[in-house]
């Protein structure tokens, strides 16, 4: 991490985890592959199944959750990482 990275994640890390689970894990990964997924799975048409659609959004989002945490923890952890080294170095 350089110092611009880990002045953005001492900010990002104040925020908690479910947040930055929900908007970095569920928004921007879990609900667009949700969508993607549907549409390359589901035919589009007559027969539109909203229901298949809300099942590929709810099994995404709830994926997404979970790769939000594991990037919050994997980034907290190079952020330590980064401070111990900065600090043996001071």
């Amino acid at each position: 991490m350089d110092s611009k990275e880990l002045a953005e994640w001492a900010e990002t890390r104040l925020k908690s985890k479910v947040m930055y689970s929900l908007i970095h894990g569920v928004l921007t990964w879990g609900l667009p592959a949700g969508i993607v997924t549907f549409l390359f799975k589901e035919p589009i048409g007559e027969n539109f199944d909203i229901e298949m659609l809300i099942v590929y959004l709810s099994f995404w989002s709830f994926g997404g959750f979970f790769y939000g945490l594991i990037s919050w923890f994997s980034n907290h952890r190079k952020y330590k990482k980064q401070l111990q080294i900065s600090n043996d170095e001071s």
